[in-house]
């Protein structure tokens, strides 16, 4: 029932950007979001799993961390528009930076929360390095690294609507322009439409992780074999569109063909 309200949710709220007139500049900033989390996400989740494994890189770590949480959020614009120019480029760079240290911080976490008692039940049981943080760390702190990474969309749609000052598309260019003409209701509209969007996320991946949950701890067949059903069934409809296609099994023109068949050739030497 939940993943029925968290789709309703999803479709009002998207529903809600379109019927303000902000469907362009809503995908543009949905797009720079993902893309964003998607590159600190590549590069934090493995920097948190190993500050919660070793002591020392999380001593490293820290210090660092630490300053770029406190660093204001435009010093991260400047130094980057020297190097990729003024444009999306440096905002996507600049906001997978800002938005990384939640995801290392709280996946470091996790891991250091696992019950040390579990930990060495799975070393009594022989099981080695990977097969504890495979088997035993990574899922019994997941909730945590969920929420971690909820953090981190936050921190990109934040990001985000500052790097409208460096030509960023999307929904912060309608506000930076709303504030420079005293335009207060589309400003407002902006910024309302960007919290949609980050609650809409947050019950997204909230409903997706807790869905991964019961699909794994359930006895239901169909949801053991979802994947397969689907692929199964999808595997028909793609090859009647293949079939469908005006290229399927003839040539693509007449004059292809005639060229073809006039050409003369080649014999093996």
């Amino acid at each position: 029932m939940g993943n029925w309200r968290v789709a309703l949710l999803t479709v009002a709220g998207f529903t809600f950007l379109g019927l303000q007139g902000l469907w362009q500049e809503s995908m543009d900033t949905l797009a720079l979001t993902v893309s964003a989390v998607f590159v600190a996400l590549l590069f934090a989740l493995p920097l948190g799993v190993w500050a919660g494994l070793s002591d020392r890189f999380n001593r490293i770590v820290t210090p660092f961390l630490d300053f770029m949480q406190t660093m204001p959020t435009f010093v991260y614009l400047a130094p980057l528009t020297l190097f990729f120019l003024i444009g999306p480029a440096s905002a996507t760079i600049a906001t997978a930076i800002y938005a990384a240290p939640p995801a290392i911080r709280i996946t470091a976490h996790a891991i250091r929360s696992v019950p040390r008692t579990t930990v060495e039940a799975a070393d009594s049981l022989g099981a080695t390095r990977r097969q504890a943080l495979l088997k035993v760390l990574l899922p019994m702190s997941k909730r945590t690294v969920v929420m971690g990474v909820n953090q981190t969309i936050m921190a990109a749609l934040a990001m985000v609507t500052i790097a409208a000052l460096i030509d960023a598309p999307g929904l912060g260019k309608t506000v930076v322009q709303a504030l420079q003409s005293l335009d207060v209701g589309t400003a407002f509209n902006a910024g309302l439409a960007i919290v949609v969007m980050a609650i809409v996320l947050d019950r997204v991946t909230t409903a997706a992780s807790g869905r991964a949950d019961t699909a794994r701890g359930s006895d239901s067949p169909f949801l053991r074999w979802r994947r397969q059903l689907l692929a199964a069934g999808e595997w028909p409809r793609w090859c009647w569109c293949i079939c469908r296609t005006p290229t399927c099994g003839r040539p693509s023109s007449p004059a292809r063909a005639v060229s073809a068949a006039a050409s003369p050739r080649r014999r093996p030497m």
